[in-house]
């Protein structure tokens, strides 16, 4: 009766293994499908590197604090602007401005 008993109870863990290993593995290529369904990434457009010199005409001494004004456009038409202060050398450095605007 014993040896029947652990027949029976090691067929049962036999089907039960093979279940798990069938069910899982439908899971398994769900979750590599997956990875390729996702969004797809898309770089940002190249920027320019932009340096202003703002100077006095009289003296060529630079002026700190002067305000310079970038205007973006597309297509010809105005998209934003931005406004740096030029630091102690009397300079204003942007890279943030997409080539082409």
């Amino acid at each position: 009766m014993s040896f029947m008993l652990r027949r029976s109870h090691f067929l049962l863990v036999v089907l039960l293994a093979f279940l798990g290993l069938v069910l899982s593995s439908p899971c398994a290529g769900a979750q590599q499908g997956a990875s390729k369904r996702g969004r797809k990434y898309k770089a940002p457009p190249p920027t320019a590197h932009i340096e202003v010199t703002v100077l006095r005409d009289v003296d060529g001494k630079p002026i700190e604090n002067a305000a310079v004004v970038f205007h973006a456009k597309e297509d010809g038409k105005d998209t934003g602007n931005m406004e740096l202060k030029t630091n102690e050398d009397g300079k204003a450095v942007i890279d943030v401005m997409p080539i082409g605007t």
